[in-house]
């Protein structure tokens, strides 16, 4: 039962949350301009989003696992 808990909650990926987290912010304003859901100018307002992802991904934070 633990097995299937681990792998419905994600503890299976518990130190690469963050990483995960920061890589569906980017892509996630970056797609949005790409298929023409937003204009340039909705998306250099987004920089700072797209920077805090791509941020998390470059520092590697984590989220200590707790035990």
């Amino acid at each position: 039962m633990n097995a299937v808990a681990s792998l419905l909650t994600g503890g299976f990926l518990a130190g690469y949350r963050t990483h995960i987290l920061g890589a569906i912010i980017a892509i996630q304003a970056v797609a949005g301009w790409a298929m023409g859901d937003m204009t340039l100018a909705q998306l250099i307002d987004q920089i700072p989003e797209i920077a805090g992802g791509l941020g998390l991904m470059t520092l590697r934070a984590a989220v200590p696992k707790k035990e």
